[in-house]
């Protein structure tokens, strides 16, 4: 009796063949819309219209985006002469011409401004209009980032699309007075407001819903009013500012929710009169500052929630005045980090075995109470180690109770 060979399987059973391949496509595609979107979302504008190519399950399902995402950097071929960037200008007024969401979750335009003459005013002009053609949907997160100091570009009348604004990024625009007037009464669930190299014109920041507030590197008419920021609700403050465009400082009022500051500011003498409106603060970090002081620590304010505080090259060449002042007014301070500061000069070399000034005076200077202090760590460079061992015999009783961390640059 003769044998026959076992028939082998199909392709398609054993490997899935095109069945396989094709209902794998089918599953993805099937997805609904939302879901899709949420995907894309991660994605910059070009690369989730460049999925058009896909299938035509793919093909139009940019349009209906609720995120945008248009950035010039993925248009690397791009140059700053006027009137050559076509491919870029093109992509941005086609998007923007052929979109049609009814409503937008986000908005982002990132398009750095030539430098000067046809081309930045080139610039301006599109910069205008795509943010205007963004607009135009109401979106809740609105980001602009037009490069540093392209001062051209004013802030378009957002009309009613104001009040759906959580979220507002602007960077390199010109901010007109009318600006604090649509903080205040137009943009009535803001929560996150960003300003960053922007020309500013106006001189106070009202909102009753801000979170989150960072200005950064703003140039303004150099005057005598000072920035007052009012926000009950605010919860984190980055400022970083110089005393050339606010020489009457800045103010806080009204942030008894505050928990998180960062202060980078060359205006020593405004800076204790905007530390008075910090005092509710968990967490502060000081950069590049120093804090001068007529009177003792008693006319400093008082950081009862401080659990920490970082000094990042801050001037202490005042006989650590500034570090004197936090510590005798943060009694529950737990963690203390200074990072490469400016440390007062040591002692000269000495003849004999008189004892230093530095020994008995600073120490005592530099005696306060925080018990719950926990860590400590400093770090600086090569060349301030002496300068570094008489600040550490000054509050070495206070210290050692805590981990103290030491690194060297």
């Amino acid at each position: 009796m003769s044998r026959t060979a076992p028939k082998r399987a199909p392709a398609k059973q054993q490997h899935g063949g095109r069945r396989g391949r094709g209902s794998g496509d089918d599953q993805l595609s099937s997805l609904p819309d939302g879901l899709l979107h949420a995907v894309l979302s991660f994605h910059k504008s070009r690369q989730v219209v460049q999925t058009s190519v896909l299938s035509k399950r793919w093909r139009h399902l940019w349009r209906s985006m609720p995120c945008l995402d248009i950035d010039q950097s993925e248009f690397p071929g791009r140059t700053t002469a006027p009137g050559t960037d076509h491919d870029f200008e093109n992509f941005a007024d086609n998007l923007l011409l052929f979109h049609d969401a009814p409503l937008l979750h986000r908005f982002r335009l990132s398009s750095r401004c030539a430098a000067g003459g046809p081309a930045s005013r080139n610039h301006n002009r599109d910069a205008d209009r795509w943010i205007r053609g963004g607009i135009k949907n109401c979106p809740s997160m609105l980001e602009i980032d037009l490069g540093d100091y392209c001062i051209g570009v004013p802030l378009p009348d957002l009309g009613t699309c104001s009040h759906l604004l959580k979220r507002l990024h602007l960077s390199g625009m010109s901010l007109n007075d009318g600006f604090a007037q649509l903080l205040h009464f137009g943009c009535p669930v803001l929560e996150d407001l960003e300003i960053k190299h922007c020309f500013c014109l106006f001189r106070g920041i009202t909102s009753h819903t801000l979170k989150t507030l960072t200005i950064c590197g703003c140039l303004t008419c150099p005057g005598d009013d000072c920035l007052i920021i009012a926000a009950p609700a605010l919860v984190s403050l980055h400022l970083d500012v110089d005393v050339f465009n606010y020489k009457a400082g800045v103010s806080v009022n009204e942030a008894a929710n505050l928990v998180n500051a960062f202060i980078c500011s060359d205006d020593n003498k405004g800076l204790c009169k905007l530390l008075d409106g910090l005092t509710s603060v968990e967490s502060l970090e000081l950069s590049e500052t120093m804090v001068p002081m007529d009177g003792g620590s008693e006319n400093f304010p008082t950081f009862s929630n401080l659990r920490s505080l970082t000094l990042d090259h801050c001037d202490m060449t005042n006989n650590f005045q500034i570090l004197r002042h936090f510590l005798q007014n943060a009694s529950n301070l737990e963690k203390l980090t200074l990072q490469y500061c400016k440390l007062p000069e040591g002692s000269k070399k000495r003849k004999g075995k008189d004892k230093p000034k530095w020994a008995s005076s600073r120490r005592q200077d530099l005696t306060f109470q925080c018990p719950n202090l926990k860590l400590t760590e400093i770090k600086y460079s090569k060349g301030d180690d002496k300068r570094l061992f008489e600040l550490l015999f000054g509050i070495w009783s206070n210290l050692r109770r805590a981990t103290l961390i030491l690194t060297k640059d």
